[in-house]
C-alpha cells in the first residue's frame, strides 16, 4: 500500500510520469488525522498534491472521510457537512482537470457502507 498517504503519493507521482491513480482521498484523511484544508495552516502542500492526483486520476472512489476514520458515520448529518464539502470540491477538481485534458469519461464509485466502515447505530 505504497500510496496510503498523500506525501508518498506525491513523491511517487513525481518519480513516475506514467503512474495513474484511483483517488481514494478518504483514506488520506484518516492517515493524517484531518481533512485537508489550506486554511488550517497545516496543509500548504495539499493543493500541489491534489493537482498531481487530479492530473493522473482515472477513477474516483467517492467516500467521505474524516479525521477519525475513512468514512463518516452519515454523510447527510450536519456535523459532517464540512467534510462532505471538502470531498466534493476535491472530486470536482479532479473531474474538471480531466475534462480540461479532453477526457470524456471518468468512473466514480460512490461508497457508503459495509460493516467495519459503516457504523451501525451512528446516533447512539
Amino acid at each position: 500500500r505504497i500510496l496510503y498517504n498523500p506525501w508518498t503519493t506525491r513523491d511517487m507521482l513525481r518519480a513516475f510520469d506514467q503512474l495513474k491513480v484511483t483517488a481514494d482521498l478518504s483514506h488520506f484523511c484518516v492517515v493524517a488525522e484531518r481533512v485537508f484544508d489550506r486554511a488550517s495552516g497545516l496543509d500548504d502542500d495539499w493543493e500541489e498534491i491534489l493537482a498531481l492526483i487530479a492530473d493522473r486520476c482515472r477513477h474516483i472512489h467517492a467516500r467521505v472521510g474524516y479525521n477519525e476514520g475513512p468514512q463518516v458515520p452519515d454523510p447527510a448529518a450536519p456535523e459532517y457537512l464540512p467534510m462532505l464539502q471538502h470531498h466534493e470540491a476535491w472530486w470536482d477538481q479532479i473531474l474538471s482537470t480531466q475534462a480540461s485534458k479532453g477526457v470524456k469519461l471518468m468512473t466514480v464509485e460512490p461508497e457508503h457502507g459495509t460493516d467495519g466502515y459503516q457504523q451501525r447505530l451512528p446516533y447512539t
